[in-house]
């Protein structure tokens, strides 16, 4: 739903996640052929132990068909928790938080990425890579690289985003340290193949082996089909059967007490999504790694840094320097160059500015058309966009039936006000015949991604749609407690005239004599 106007028209309801900031040093001294100790980190100087930070993206192209197994159960029956330290990964079967999963298909996408040393291959698999360095040894020395070829066809996530060690259920919390935020999955292939050499998806996935001793030939693994994600589109209910691999997860540390929001910070929450890197390394070329050689995503921390790595042809350094400028001219530039390069949180963005009229002349056109392109790229948020403008019907022709549609994407993609406009297309009719069980559904995704506290912070700050949606829940008792029309005329009056919603709920409660 359109909302946080201006500085706050993000369009987005999570806090935007900060990253840790990168040293300044190269490479580190690695040994010549890697031994188990120091692939390990078990000891000794060259021991390389990268911690994870508040958010993590590990790939899992490496886990065997029973971790899959027990991922998929965990991930059924509530929000899935695990265990995430230097060099390490592993699901924690029997914890588990209150939560769920939804699926938001998007355009087919393709990468092929190189890890070349122990410390990427480390720090891209964590359960496996250890044991694949060890494998490899020296031959990475040589010129060896384990090639990773991916298609993605969608995404699992949940609206949950914050979790306190006080709501983990179950056996083993102890040492948990994470929660699975979501997934992304699609179909893999991996095999070794020659440093500096990149071949495509398709070579990857139809070839063998292209170099390397027996040792690595036995690391060769795929998952899925390539041909089967050639029938991907966005919005899919579910994705292909040999396209649905788990490829990466997104995970988001524990709150050290009670559930809280996650800390603010520069970074935008759907690059975070999309790689997040331990500690000492970038994300650069689809991977993690310590090299600075190619342009890599910025931190955040260093407006420079950003400007010079966009420059230098990083998308999403582009983004991240927009939204630092935010409020300027430049900041729109910057997203059109994003956006352009096909990053959704940029096209989204822009898509706020083109409907305000802020910064650039007023185009809502435009605006829907840049929602739908970062809806179909897997972005939550632009799929709210597009629906609350065609639910309004806002310079274009009105559709409540698409738009609850893609309130109901948005909601699967693990966005809590795309739940709540669906609970209230459901609930409502808007566009869908009244349906009470799905309207609960999605009451109930939008309560677990902390709903309440954002349209109280919201509205607090002056953001029309968040008083209209806080006195929506009064009004239809939909806060565990009585209904209160005072509270509801109240807040409803707070967003009128700046949410046409609001205006119409304050005359639907005085035409009723409320």
């Amino acid at each position: 739903m359109l909302e946080w106007l201006r500085r706050v028209s993000a369009f987005s309801v999570a806090v935007l996640a900060g990253c840790p900031s990168m040293p300044s040093g190269g490479e580190l001294v690695r040994p010549e052929t890697p031994t188990v100790g120091n692939v390990l980190g078990e000891g000794g100087e060259d021991a390389v132990c990268r911690e994870p930070g508040v958010r993590g993206t590990p790939l899992v192209l490496d886990w065997s068909t029973q971790d899959r197994m027990d991922l998929e159960e965990a991930m059924h029956d509530g929000v899935a928790v695990v265990e995430y330290r230097c060099g390490k990964l592993r699901l924690i079967p029997g914890c588990r938080t209150t939560g769920g999963y939804g699926f938001l298909g998007m355009s087919r996408r393709e990468e092929v990425i190189q890890l070349t040393n122990v410390d990427e291959i480390r720090a891209n698999l964590p359960l496996g890579g250890a044991a694949i360095a060890v494998d490899l040894g020296a031959e990475l020395e040589r010129g060896l690289a384990l090639e990773l070829a991916m298609v993605h066809s969608g995404k699992l996530r949940t609206t949950v985003s914050a979790v306190g060690r006080d709501r983990l259920e179950g056996q083993g919390c102890e040492a948990a340290t994470h929660i699975v935020r979501g997934a992304f999955v699609g179909a893999f292939a991996m095999s070794s193949g020659t440093k500096g050499k990149l071949r495509t998806a398709a070579q990857v996935f139809g070839a063998g082996v292209s170099a390397g001793s027996s040792s690595a030939k036995q690391l060769e693994r795929r998952d899925g089909e390539l041909s089967a994600c050639g029938s991907v589109q966005p919005g899919m209910e579910r994705a292909p059967s040999q396209c649905s691999s788990v490829i990466r997860l997104e995970l988001i540390a524990l709150e050290s007490g009670s559930s809280a929001p996650a800390a603010s910070g520069p970074m935008p929450k759907e690059l975070a999504a999309e790689m997040a890197c331990p500690d000492g390394m970038v994300a650069s070329e689809g991977k993690c790694t310590a090299e600075k050689a190619a342009p890599y995503r910025c931190s955040g921390s260093d407006q420079a840094e950003c400007l010079e790595q966009c420059t230098r042809g990083d998308a999403q350094s582009c983004t991240i320097a927009a939204v630092l400028l935010d409020g300027t001219d430049r900041a729109n530039e910057l997203h059109e160059k994003a956006c352009s390069q096909g990053v959704a949180y940029s096209c989204s963005r822009l898509g706020v500015a083109y409907f305000y009229g802020a910064g650039v002349a007023k185009d809502t056109s435009r605006a829907a058309r840049l929602f739908l392109s970062a809806c179909e790229s897997g972005d939550a948020d632009g799929c709210n966009n597009l629906g609350a403008v065609l639910d309004m019907g806002t310079g274009i022709q009105r559709d409540q039936t698409k738009a609850a549609e893609l309130f109901v994407w948005s909601c699967n993609g693990g966005d809590a006000q795309g739940c709540f406009n669906a609970l209230v297309s459901y609930r409502d009719g808007r566009g869908v015949r009244p349906d009470a069980d799905r309207a609960s559904t999605y009451l109930r995704r939008a309560e677990q991604g902390g709903l309440v506290q954002i349209f109280e912070r919201g509205c607090s700050g002056g953001n029309a749609y968040t008083c209209w949606g806080l006195g929506y829940l009064h009004e239809h008792a939909l806060l565990g407690k009585p209904r209160d029309l005072g509270a509801a005329r109240s807040l409803y009056e707070k967003s009128c005239p700046g949410v046409s919603w609001g205006c119409e709920s304050l005359a639907a409660l005085k035409a009723k004599g409320r």
